[in-house]
């Protein structure tokens, strides 16, 4: 398993070898770039967790996660799961810590954990990717995204909590 890795380099060099590339200069051309995309993206990256952390300070995600505790209770699953859907579409760290406290909450083996660990494995942050798209793309109309979002949250939730149960 530790020669993967340099295995994957040495066939790179040799394919780059027999096909006349210049290795280190592709290298250095692709290294370049991909600091240039980081920089291009920084500003962005720094909005949206300032947005976060303004949207979880504020109270407004309890307020919202409290309208949600009905709904989960009729399946069975801890309210604790609701800040877990509400951030997972913006914020994959935020999502992160948040399992961690469910987790630390519930137990390891209760059907809240394992929904809320189905959730983090099988849905993407749709809005952070969306973010950075539109950032590095310069496209600013996106139609009908927050719609989409909120219909594959509620769906990525739903068979989540369904899966948990068959578990």
């Amino acid at each position: 398993m530790n020669l993967v890795i340099p295995t994957f380099v040495f066939i790179t060099i040799v394919c780059g070898v027999i096909f006349r590339v210049p290795c280190l200069d592709s290298f250095k051309n692709g290294a370049t770039e991909g600091l240039e995309t980081i920089l291009k993206l920084v500003p962005t990256l720094i909005g949206l967790i300032c947005a976060v952390g303004v949207f979880r300070a504020s109270g407004l995600m309890d307020i919202i996660s409290g309208m949600m505790v009905p709904v989960f209770e009729r399946f069975g699953v801890e309210s604790d799961i609701s800040a877990m859907v509400l951030m997972r579409p913006v914020s994959g760290s935020a999502a992160l810590a948040i399992l961690k406290d469910i987790i630390k909450g519930c137990g390891e083996n209760s059907k809240t954990v394992a929904a809320a660990a189905i959730m983090m494995g099988s849905t993407e942050t749709i809005l952070y990717t969306l973010t950075v798209y539109t950032s590095e793309t310069k496209l600013k109309k996106v139609p009908n995204v927050i719609p989409a979002v909120i219909v594959s949250t509620i769906v990525s939730t739903i068979g989540a909590i369904i899966a948990a149960g068959l578990i």
